[in-house]
């Protein structure tokens, strides 16, 4: 799995938060815990789509 620096769009899923809580806060999450962690955070692991890597910016409102 890529990491989140090397990801240039896409989602963010509960593996590359794992990964993020593992290279930013050295703890160790399996993946069920992480989103139990994120819905005490107040977050919620429903998301809008994301834009595409390769849209225009400019044509993009």
């Amino acid at each position: 799995m890529k990491s989140q620096k090397e990801k240039k769009d896409g989602r963010l899923v509960g593996e590359n938060i794992v990964l993020l809580a593992k290279e930013h806060f050295g703890v160790d999450y399996h993946t069920d815990a992480i989103y139990a962690v994120l819905k005490r955070l107040g977050m919620s692991w429903i998301t809008g789509c994301s834009q595409h890597s390769k849209a225009d910016p400019e044509k993009v409102s």
